[in-house]
């Protein structure tokens, strides 16, 4: 990263490619390992719920699940 000074006196900071591909893909490791996490989350309530629903229906229902 480098700052950038303009003929008006503001600078701005100023960033090569191979930084930018570095921040995208940190980034998206970054998201694909909070939606791994959020989808284990999720199977598990499914895994929980399923049990549950298999556990009424041997009890109360007709074998359909």
């Amino acid at each position: 990263m480098t700052n950038k000074t303009f003929f008006d006196g503001h600078s701005e900071k100023t960033y090569t490619q191979e930084e930018l591909k570095d921040a995208i893909n940190k980034a998206t490791c970054e998201a694909y390992e909070r939606a791994k996490t959020e989808s284990e989350k999720i199977r598990t309530k499914y895994n929980a719920l399923l049990c549950i629903l298999r556990g009424l229906d041997d009890a109360f229902g007709d074998g359909d699940l």
